[in-house]
């Protein structure tokens, strides 16, 4: 049996995370993986035991990593509008660090929300998410957003953050970008967002 190396594992981690959701590669084998990290097969079923499981492992470290960074911004002491323009900054380099992870979520949701442990870390967002909307609520009552509550504001601050980043792959085919234009183009909405949510 082989000694267990930390820097081994975090590198199969690593490897697999970049291969799932930056290369959207959701059905690399193991073999795969093990091939990308310049390890042997065996040494990632050591540590993972299946692919399934490394799957999900990953998963949710690219998810806590997002999370924890949000979490951190709805906490700052900032002014309101400021703290949204940090927001979708953030947004944006977690969709630049894991392109395919909204892509992901959108189509396995059933299996993202359902069993005991899915269910406490709903719980643990709904709670944050429930702190925004009062702050977001606040600054609706002192008349500085256009949203008419704080769900609506809510929604269309994630919708204009979401729709280019679901459907990143037609639009970069139709208006002829490469990756680095795109990104471009989705930085520069940074303002756009901005004005279309402040008064």
């Amino acid at each position: 049996m082989p000694i267990r190396d930390s820097q081994t594992e975090e590198l199969i981690k690593a490897t697999a995370k970049k291969l799932f959701f930056s290369e959207g590669k959701f059905r690399a084998t193991t073999q795969e993986i093990a091939d990308a990290a310049g390890v042997n097969r065996t040494l990632v079923n050591y540590y993972f035991r299946s692919r399934d499981h490394l799957f999900e492992l990953v998963l949710k470290d690219a998810r806590q990593q997002i999370e924890e960074r949000m979490g951190r911004l709805f906490q700052m002491d900032l002014p309101f509008r400021e703290k949204i323009g940090l927001m979708i900054d953030e947004l944006l380099e977690s969709v630049f660090d894991y392109p395919f992870m909204d892509i992901y979520t959108i189509t396995s949701i059933k299996d993202v929300t359902e069993g005991s442990e899915k269910q406490a870390h709903n719980k643990e967002m709904r709670e944050k998410i429930g702190y925004f909307l009062k702050e977001v609520e606040k600054e609706r009552k002192k008349g500085t957003i256009k949203a008419t509550s704080a769900i609506h504001f809510f929604l269309t601050l994630t919708s204009l953050m979401g729709h280019p980043i679901t459907f990143r792959g037609m639009y970069q085919l139709a208006f002829n970008q490469n990756d680095k234009q795109y990104k471009k183009t989705l930085k520069e909405r940074r303002e756009l967002i901005l004005e279309m949510l402040f008064k």
